[in-house]
């Protein structure tokens, strides 16, 4: 019987269309392994190469890059059930070129994609399914990346702002959300300094666009 625990796999992309009697056989195949970090915790380290992906069983996850002034940049936020590395570890000989830190404590399951690069020599009839969901999540990865270039992108910070927001509150279905960052994360996030950052949040709400308390927002027409 598959941990139970591991039943937030199925939310990945990774394992769609596949049972659980074949994932605790896939599981063994990839050479998984399950490791614990605290938060502020290094899990993977710019420049290191990696064939192992990770999947977020509990926690969050950041993916950050760091000038050569020391000024950080979110790229990526890992949610619990998203997984990370995906591209580099089907590379296998590309290196990273960013930090992977716990932003939570983190619980965190190891994959092996080296392993389903090739074909097993145990020919297992979900192999070919697994190679195609790898294609998806990476394609997928993709657009959120393009989503992001999009806000950092524009000229003003209001326009970032507006831009950034707008994509919450179509992925929440909602015009009251909350977002996953702090201020200081958020301004890391659009390349933005945090001071400005705050002062025009600040101005927007006094122009009547939004309402925000700490990291909820409320999104308006406008005065």
């Amino acid at each position: 019987m598959m941990d139970t625990g591991y039943h937030i796999l199925y939310e990945t992309g990774l394992f769609g269309g596949i049972d659980e009697d074949d994932l605790q056989t896939m599981l063994t195949c990839l050479h998984t392994r399950e490791a614990q970090y605290r938060k502020g915790e290094l899990i993977f380290q710019e420049g290191d190469v990696i064939q192992e992906a990770g999947i977020v069983l509990s926690g969050r996850v950041h993916v950050v890059q760091d000038d050569f002034w020391g000024n950080r940049h979110i790229v990526s936020i890992v949610p619990e059930g998203n997984m990370f590395g995906e591209a580099y570890a089907c590379l296998g000989n590309e290196k990273l070129r960013a930090d992977v830190r716990a932003e939570t404590d983190c619980r965190i399951l190891f994959l092996n994609l080296q392993k389903a690069m090739h074909v097993c020599k145990n020919t297992c009839p979900f192999h070919q399914k697994l190679v195609k969901n790898i294609l998806y999540c990476i394609a997928g990865k993709n657009l959120n990346l393009a989503a992001k270039i999009q806000h950092t992108s524009r000229r003003s910070i209001r326009e970032k702002v507006l831009s950034y927001l707008s994509e919450e509150s179509r992925k929440n279905g909602s015009s009251y959300f909350t977002v996953p960052f702090t201020r200081q994360q958020m301004a890391d996030f659009l390349a933005v300094d945090r001071s400005a950052l705050s002062k025009e949040l600040s101005r927007m709400q006094q122009d009547g666009l939004i309402e925000f308390e700490r990291n909820q927002f409320h999104l308006k027409l406008g005065k």
